[in-house]
């Protein structure tokens, strides 16, 4: 909820999902700008990712995970993708970019530098992996455009 600020540039999606900790961390964020949207809090469960291994299995079928990443923020969510060559993760706010990651560069904002470190680390070790095809930042300045 950290950019909620920005929702309006979603507008027509069907579904907004949030996790419950970051919803109830939330509330008092600038919720008066979403009073017509319909927000779906997701209470974490056990998945086999994350610096936690919570979180959720968005299809039910291990191609999506809504990976448990806090620190940046109490609930914040980055998103694991199965793609033909392996993985992409979309890491969130994490990192602001694969330095971020490299060298324990925390977030500008932290609510919990422990879990922020905890979630770079993980980030970290996941980017190391044979099967990691890219780890994307929403900050990172060198993510060029196209289809991966």
């Amino acid at each position: 909820m950290d950019h909620i600020s920005g929702i309006h540039l979603l507008e027509g999606a069907k579904k907004f999902i949030v996790s419950e900790k970051e919803w109830n961390a939330a509330k008092d964020y600038q919720i008066a700008r979403c009073k017509e949207i319909d927000f779906h809090p997701f209470s974490l469960q056990p998945i086999p990712f994350g610096p936690y291994q919570l979180g959720k299995d968005l299809f039910d079928d291990g191609l999506v995970y809504l990976v448990f990443t806090p620190g940046h923020t109490p609930g914040l969510i980055s998103v694991l993708a199965r793609v033909e060559d392996g993985w992409i993760l979309l890491a969130s706010d994490v990192g602001y970019s694969q330095e971020s990651w490299n060298h324990s560069i925390l977030p500008g904002y932290t609510s919990n530098d422990q879990q922020a470190l905890e979630s770079l680390e993980w980030v970290k070790t996941f980017s190391q992996r044979e099967d990691c095809v890219a780890v994307i930042a929403n900050h990172d300045p060198f993510v060029k455009f196209g289809i991966y």
